[in-house]
């Protein structure tokens, strides 16, 4: 029902069948992937504070030379808790289906 739904305002929205068709995919797949990703911050060890810091420290921990930009910009990459993630990423989504609407 949700994607029944979800493709009905898409398609309204003016998007193309296949525009909407695989849009509707991509919401599912990030709205699955937040869910697990919280889930993972939930039940980690130590919380969801150890795992940023241990990913944080793997991250500044990686050769420069290699990966200059993820060991440069590690605490960018971290930061903001599962929701303000999320809602960047539906948002994200949004702004670049407008934008393919706008197109047609």
């Amino acid at each position: 029902a949700f994607v029944e739904n979800l493709l009905g305002i898409l398609l309204a929205g003016g998007l193309d069948v296949q525009d909407a068709a695989w849009a509707c995919d991509t919401v599912v797949l990030l709205v699955t992937g937040a869910a697990h990703e919280e889930e993972m911050r939930r039940v980690s060890a130590g919380g969801p504070e150890a795992q940023i810091r241990e990913l944080h420290e793997l991250f500044t921990q990686l050769p420069p030379d290699r990966f200059p930009l993820i060991s440069a910009h590690a605490t960018e990459m971290l930061t903001g808790d599962s929701e303000e993630r999320f809602r960047f990423a539906v948002d994200l989504v949004v702004d670049g289906l407008v934008a393919r609407a706008a197109r047609t």
